[in-house]
């Protein structure tokens, strides 16, 4: 997809449900207008503060410190970065947390839902507090 916009645009078309697009570092605005005419995609933006459940997500293609590091506040509520970009196979930048890669590099190229995050973040936190 990365040089063929075509083949790109024929993989989101196939895509169900609402897509809120999170640009990255490859995304041109001859691509961006391309996204634009997708009727699937109902948001293109750098950035986004999203919540699910009691969880508050912000996504982003680049890893970003966002949370708090507050240890009197449970994990769910500080704010979770998943984020792309690095290509590295770990699933935690910097072993944070609250930095999260959703890259396909760190899930055998598939990608990953929210249970499964949350249940790696959880997992994670607890193997911190153990140390």
């Amino acid at each position: 997809m990365l040089n063929d916009n075509d083949h790109g645009m024929k993989c989101i078309s196939r895509l169900n449900g609402h897509i809120y697009l999170i640009l990255g570092n490859h995304d041109t605005n001859g691509r961006v207008l391309l996204y634009e005419q997708c009727p699937n995609i109902d948001e293109i933006v750098f950035a986004k503060e999203i919540k699910i459940g009691k969880n508050y997500f912000f996504l982003c293609h680049y890893p970003v410190v966002t949370a708090n590091y507050d240890d009197d506040k449970p994990w769910a509520k500080h704010l979770i970065n998943l984020h792309g970009h690095t290509h590295f196979t770990e699933k935690f930048y910097d072993n944070n947390p609250y930095m999260y890669n959703v890259g396909l590099d760190a899930h055998n190229n598939y990608p990953v839902e929210i249970n499964e995050i949350i249940a790696d973040i959880k997992e994670r936190k607890m193997q911190l507090d153990r140390q």
